[in-house]
């Protein structure tokens, strides 16, 4: 029984830590946002614009912003962040957590008192009410979530000049996030 509530505390820690991973491709977008959410675009020259998502296609991002619905093509985004915290990682994570520290709780109990629950009850009743405080937590959580991040190459070229020598040197920065 423990094993089995250790193995849904990880399943559901894996989960919310996947749901939180910003996607790399364009068209995955919709899977992190909807219609009317209010989102921060940084562009490759470092400017951002705050703006309401409308849609996603292969080959525009549409925003509205200021009342003008705004197109701007994949190469010109570099990052999109989404306001506020997603309600569903905070569920999971306290669904987790609730549900493994009440199994653990009530796994030790014996039959003789009429108080005890089945392991598998307490970590379905705490995973729930736990669950409900993490969704709650998150939904006063007013920061910003990124949702989209290009992965960065850049190739920077720098002249290498001193009394001794001369000659270029060139670096090569691949990000991974």
């Amino acid at each position: 029984m423990k094993a089995t509530v250790l193995a849904w505390v990880l399943i559901l820690g894996t989960c919310a830590a996947a749901q939180a991973q910003p996607v790399s491709a364009f068209p995955d977008l919709w899977m992190r946002l909807k219609s009317g959410d209010k989102v921060f675009v940084l562009d490759g020259s470092g400017r951002e614009t705050a703006g309401v998502f409308a849609k996603v296609s292969d080959s525009t991002l549409s925003l509205l912003v200021d009342g003008q619905l705004r197109e701007l093509p994949p190469t010109d985004v570099r990052q999109i962040a989404r306001q506020g915290d997603s309600l569903m990682n905070g569920f999971l994570i306290g669904a987790a957590i609730g549900g493994g520290l009440e199994a653990a709780a009530f796994s030790s109990c014996d039959d003789i008192y009429d108080e005890c629950l089945h392991p598998a009850a307490a970590a379905a009743i705490g995973g729930l009410f736990f669950g409900g405080v993490g969704a709650l937590i998150d939904h006063f959580i007013k920061g910003r979530t990124v949702v989209f991040r290009v992965k960065s190459t850049a190739l920077r070229f720098r002249p290498g000049v001193d009394a001794s020598q001369r000659g270029v040197r060139a670096s090569l920065v691949l990000s991974v996030n």
